[in-house]
């Protein structure tokens, strides 16, 4: 029933760790039914695809869950096969649709039937997945990735109505009897944004990460300085000036990085093309 916020800048992964989570609370059964929520239909389709090609391919997940990977792995890519699959005589009852996936039945799996869903937040209503046995399941984890657009932040209605939706729609959806845990991934794009309301909001937990823990000491000197000047001296109707002031720059950082990088601590260090 928990209630985390963290503040991630872009390019930080948050749709990877999302979607990696879902797989990773269902199919080592600590959650039953997993929903997450993206800004649009389109974002959320796009992640649950993702999350198809890690079950149709990542060789790591058949090994380490088999009973619930190898069923989807003999479907050969053809979703119409789920209708008829079956397993000593018995339908598995997974479901592949655009924006959700259902595992396989399998008796003695601890991750049998349980449901990975994504949706936009404005289609919070009727999250509920009936099982074969006629239980009936409601959302007990949810991850919100990025709720809001560019546009959505700098609106205050829109980002009204959407904190509205989350509190009053998207917390709710595990029902009245139990409290439905929620992690939201975003990233501050304004202030007193959608992301700012929950990183604020006094009954949740919260954390803002930093592209640089630490900057640079001779920023003035180096990296504002001298760099700069390189980096933005070319013809700006020449290409190939461009591509030489580039690399006269990145030769000027080889020649003094020890003093260039001294003092400077980044967050992700692997957050680059090497």
């Amino acid at each position: 029933g928990g209630r985390f916020a963290q503040a991630l800048p872009r390019g930080f992964a948050k749709t990877s760790i999302a979607s990696r989570a879902a797989l990773w609370s269902v199919l080592n059964a600590h959650r039953k039914y997993v929903v997450i929520y993206c800004s649009n239909a389109g974002a959320a389709e796009k992640l649950v695809e993702g999350m198809k090609q890690e079950l149709e391919n990542n060789p790591l997940l058949l090994a380490m869950f088999p009973s619930s990977v190898f069923p989807i792995r003999c479907l050969d890519g053809k979703p119409q096969g789920t209708t008829s699959q079956t397993y000593r005589g018995e339908l598995t009852k997974q479901k592949w649709r655009a924006h959700q996936i259902v595992l396989p039945t399998i008796p003695g799996c601890l991750a049998s039937g349980s449901v990975i869903e994504a949706k936009a937040v404005n289609a919070s209503r009727g999250s509920q997945h009936t099982t074969p046995a006629g239980v009936v399941l409601r959302p007990d984890f949810i991850i919100l990735d990025d709720p809001q657009t560019d546009e959505d932040a700098l609106n205050p209605s829109t980002v009204a109505k959407i904190v509205r939706k989350i509190k009053r729609s998207v917390l709710r959806s595990g029902g009245h009897s139990a409290s439905t845990a929620c992690v939201a991934n975003v990233t501050v794009i304004e202030e007193d944004d959608v992301a700012e309301s929950f990183l604020n909001d006094p009954s949740w937990m919260a954390v803002r990460f930093k592209m640089m823990q630490s900057m640079p000491t001779n920023l003035e000197k180096h990296w504002l300085g001298t760099y700069r000047e390189i980096r933005q001296n070319f013809d700006k109707s020449d290409s190939g000036s461009r591509r030489r002031a580039l690399q006269s720059s990145l030769e000027y950082y080889i020649e003094n990085r020890k003093d260039m990088d001294e003092g400077a601590k980044a967050s992700w260090e692997w957050c680059y093309n090497y």
